[in-house]
């Protein structure tokens, strides 16, 4: 019956670690330029900052279990005061930016330079480079609104973009050329 629960439980965590850690982190790896605008970048976000703390969590615990002294005590205040840290520090961003999901920053650029980025051997980055009155802006974009402002630029060499986009994040909602 004892084995039967440890198995269960086993199952459990392989089913977790497979769900919240290796598939969003395949997503990531893998996407080639999708999964960056919208609510579905906002949730990419924030699922990659969720893996490194269930990694962080797991190693903590890992740790937890090795240390047999009497300080056992301590080391678990000071674990949990330091994973508390690092979630708010990973979250942070993230729930600034909810309170404007529905209302996202907007903001207009010249002079657009479109850049790939395939640093990564299986996984490429799109972004957009441009400016404003004041400052030089980049934001990484889907390969759809890359292959369409490039369509856009061929036809007119000065376009502008709108980009409406969270500002803690950078995430990109939506983009309009024009």
């Amino acid at each position: 019956m004892k084995n039967n629960k440890k198995l269960y439980f086993t199952l459990f965590c392989i089913a977790i670690i497979l769900l919240f850690v290796i598939i969003p982190l395949f997503l990531y790896l893998f996407s080639n330029g999708y999964f960056e605008e919208g609510i579905i970048g906002f949730t990419k976000y924030i699922l990659i900052r969720i893996i490194w703390i269930i990694i962080i969590i797991l190693l903590f615990i890992n740790f937890l279990k090795k240390a047999k002294t009497n300080k056992l005590k301590y080391l678990k205040i000071i674990a949990t005061i330091t994973i508390c840290l690092i979630m708010f520090f990973l979250l942070k961003t993230p729930i600034l930016d909810i309170k404007f999901l529905l209302n996202p920053k907007k903001i207009t650029l010249d002079n657009i330079i479109f850049e790939i980025d395939d640093i990564f051997e299986n996984s490429t980055f799109y972004e957009i480079k441009g400016k404003n009155k004041e400052n030089q802006y980049t934001f990484r974009i889907n390969k759809t609104s890359l292959q369409s402002g490039k369509t856009m630029q061929k036809k007119n060499k000065d376009i502008n973009a709108t980009i409406y986009y969270l500002p803690n994040t950078k995430i990109v909602i939506n983009v309009h050329y024009h």
